[in-house]
């Protein structure tokens, strides 16, 4: 990725994650979100860990791990559904060559004692001859740092369903990745902090547009 990129991307991201997490504090109806932020006790509540890492800290690693991208970054909050009491996860995966994968991870405390929730793993494409030789997405059910995602029956598999993404690059990958976890509004406000004329970025915010203009005009 391009410097620019990857500064513009790293504040985008170290900033929602913190907003999260206020958001978390803030509410009563949350607290239990708050359990499972990296502490020496939080791997009783789930496996499954978001940083802890104060925001200078946050940003220097994520800095330092796009510039070089080995093993893994820390995984962030980037999104909290209140309505729906869920909180949506991404972790970024360095593949030895420079380029980036990403790790997508839900997670809901809903009617249960701990936390139930599912995950995607948005790739690069495999080596030649490989049926999944183009960029790609597919279910996990354990992170790369090998937990398992709580509540995925033991029957889930991790093979397929595989869905294909018109990408060519880490960059559009992790867009991909932020857009089926934020939304295009989040991807709108990120554009317009960045002034990135990447084309993945226009169509995913003018295809939600064209959505919301039609669900009004149906209203």
């Amino acid at each position: 990725m391009e410097e620019r990129q990857i500064i513009s991307l790293v504040d985008f991201l170290v900033n929602l994650h913190f907003r999260n997490k206020d958001v978390i504090q803030g509410r009563p109806a949350l607290v239990k979100y708050s359990q499972i932020a990296e502490s020496p006790k939080s791997k009783s509540y789930c496996d499954i860990n978001y940083s802890s890492d104060q925001k200078v800290g946050l940003r220097t690693k994520l800095l330092s791990f796009f510039r070089r991208p080995t093993a893994f970054s820390a995984m962030l909050l980037v999104h909290v559904d209140e309505r729906h009491d869920w909180i949506r996860l991404v972790r970024f995966v360095g593949k030895g060559d420079g380029s980036v994968n990403a790790e997508t991870i839900a997670l809901s405390g809903k009617d249960v004692e701990k936390f139930n929730g599912f995950g995607y793993r948005y790739e690069h494409p495999e080596d030649a001859g490989d049926e999944h030789n183009f960029f790609h997405i597919q279910p996990i059910v354990t992170v790369s740092t090998g937990e398992r995602i709580p509540g995925i029956p033991a029957w889930c598999s991790d093979k397929f369903p595989t869905f294909y993404m018109r990408a060519d690059n880490s960059y559009e990958l992790i867009i991909y990745a932020l857009s089926s976890l934020c939304g295009w509004r989040q991807l709108e406000q990120y554009q317009r902090t960045a002034r990135d004329d990447c084309w993945l970025l226009k169509h995913l915010i003018a295809q939600g547009r064209s959505a919301l203009q039609g669900a009004q005009q149906n209203q």
